[in-house]
């Protein structure tokens, strides 16, 4: 691919009026995109947002942030799920997610050496924080052992109707400190 020459500009720019799509214009000329950018001027504004280049200059992706990183606190629960020895199914069943991703996210996870313990430092301060994680065993407790069998229904009922008014009780301390800060 070479860059357009001058004498291309009018055709170049011509194309370019015609469809503002980057990617065929580049193809029809022989050329990159940055090529017909850089030849035309174009600033961001003028390029239609689904032909932009969609990753910054270091190489990462403008897209949305991977799960983990805009879900801090249930990462470090999955995390310590599956770092505890719980499969991938029974955490996917958990966190609400399916098992590939849970996997995924898990193995992202695990590669980076983290276990986002500096993402969920704040979390870890407000004194409700160590209610909620003993609701979150709780939570995970009633769906491991629910499908077991060694649980009646008398007792899931009883589990259940607990873990209500916990949560409400979470829920409260957390409005709590929202109101405080």
């Amino acid at each position: 691919m070479s860059k357009p020459k001058l004498a291309e500009a009018d055709m170049l720019r011509d194309d370019w009026n015609r469809s503002h799509d980057l990617t065929m214009v580049a193809q029809l000329h022989a050329c990159t995109a940055q090529d017909v950018i850089d030849a035309l001027g174009l600033t961001e504004e003028e390029i239609p947002a689904r032909y932009r280049h969609h990753t910054q200059p270091n190489g990462k992706h403008w897209g949305r942030a991977p799960w983990e990183e805009a879900h801090p606190e249930e990462a470090q629960r999955l995390y310590t799920l599956m770092d505890g020895g719980m499969s991938a199914t029974e955490a996917a069943t958990i966190m609400g997610l399916t098992k590939g991703r849970t996997y995924a996210i898990y193995k992202r996870m695990k590669a980076k050496g983290t276990a986002m313990e500096n993402k969920v430092e704040s979390h870890k301060k407000k004194p409700s924080a160590k209610y909620e994680q003993g609701l979150m065993g709780l939570e995970d407790f009633i769906t491991c052992f629910k499908t077991t069998g060694l649980l009646d229904a008398d007792t899931l009922t009883l589990l259940d109707s607990f873990r209500k008014e916990a949560r409400g009780f979470v829920l409260g301390m957390k409005y709590s400190e929202a109101c405080h800060e």
